[in-house]
């Protein structure tokens, strides 16, 4: 072999050799990230239940036990979405967050704290200017309800007793309308009565709703219609506290009742007086006298607790001209007749310890 020769094929050995060096070390760092990506490819998760993780790494499998998350629950209650319930909470700033029954506490809270403005600024109806609201209120030191229910949807009958600075209370049977975030004042009457028997009413559409309300639980009593102009008039509590006495309207079509409270039902209805009616003073006896001299009218008397009739006053051919009065200290009922013609009157009295009468 010539020498050039030789030379020559021993610089293209080196060439090679060079260009090789460097075409391994511009791709270290490739190689290096292949090896590593399949590394990782050869570490592998598989769960295996709830509580533990097999590990694959080249190969082996390793088992992992992880410690699950808990939640606690009340043994004795699940609780979900639907049954979960949240108190709301009565803010001076809004309102509006607050039930209708808590509204209507929040207005009583603003009066004796002397906040009169927000208290008149709840009022959907301002049926007074609010200097006189002011005035009305402003010796009012603290409220107290003594009951309340719910008569209609939010529409509440309620015994509220305000305490004036001086010590003296009043008590007063308030019927309250939530209307969105506005209260509207339906009645608001002073009143001796208390949480243990009462009356009240509602309100929807058409229907006027009577209710009696003994120790905070409501009874239905009857239903009147605005669309036939019934109202309820006249309605008491009998002295005795067994019986409720009420009208519809003062007409014939609509008698007036007297409701057992005891027993929870209608004892009698007798026609509507345009006169005199009542309970004698031991309430052992009801009397009716109506005054009708055009068409007869009636004076009739009733034993209680039976409700049969007693009496009939009135004798045939006469007309009632006047109903005078009930004494209680003589346990008398005294009234005027027409006898013989519409000339002739007379004044009756009946007794109803030994059920004569005399003229």
């Amino acid at each position: 072999m010539k020498p050039a020769v030789k030379y020559s094929l021993l610089g293209l050995i080196v060439i090679l050799a060079i260009g090789a060096g460097i075409f391994i070390g511009q791709n270290t760092d490739k190689f290096n990230f292949l090896s590593e990506k399949q590394e990782k490819n050869e570490v592998k998760e598989t769960k295996t239940d709830d509580n533990n993780v097999a590990v694959t790494i080249d190969g082996k499998t390793v088992t992992e036990t992880k410690t699950p998350e808990t939640t606690e629950t009340p043994k004795d209650k699940t609780v979900t979405e639907s049954t979960k319930v949240e108190t709301p909470t009565v803010s001076a700033n809004q309102p509006g967050n607050s039930s209708s029954e808590e509204l209507i506490k929040l207005y009583y809270q603003k009066l004796a704290q002397g906040d009169f403005q927000g208290a008149y600024d709840m009022k959907k109806y301002k049926k007074m200017d609010f200097s006189v609201f002011q005035g009305y209120y402003q010796n009012l030191q603290s409220s107290k309800f003594l009951d309340f229910i719910e008569v209609a949807k939010d529409q509440y009958d309620f015994l509220v007793e305000l305490t004036n600075k001086d010590g003296t209370k009043e008590v007063y049977d308030v019927w309250m309308q939530v209307e969105g975030n506005l209260l509207n004042t339906i009645s608001s009457v002073s009143t001796d009565e208390t949480p243990a028997l009462r009356v009240a009413y509602s309100e929807e559409g058409d229907y006027l709703t009577l209710f009696l309300v003994q120790n905070g639980t409501k009874t239905k009593i009857d239903t009147a219609r605005h669309s036939k102009n019934e109202d309820f008039n006249n309605v008491e509590i009998s002295a005795d506290k067994n019986y409720l006495i009420y009208f519809k309207e003062l007409s014939e079509s609509n008698p007036g009742k007297i409701y057992s409270i005891n027993d929870k039902k209608v004892l009698l209805e007798f026609t509507p007086s345009r006169g005199l009616y009542g309970f004698t003073y031991d309430s052992k006896h009801f009397y009716n006298c109506l005054e009708d001299g055009m068409f007869g009218g009636e004076v009739k008397t009733y034993s209680v607790p039976a409700f049969t009739e007693e009496k009939n006053l009135k004798p045939n051919g006469s007309s009632v001209f006047q109903c005078n009065n009930y004494d209680k200290n003589t346990n008398t009922l005294h009234y005027k007749l027409f006898t013989y013609g519409f000339n002739n009157q007379s004044s009756y009295s009946y007794n109803f310890d030994t059920g004569n009468v005399s003229q």
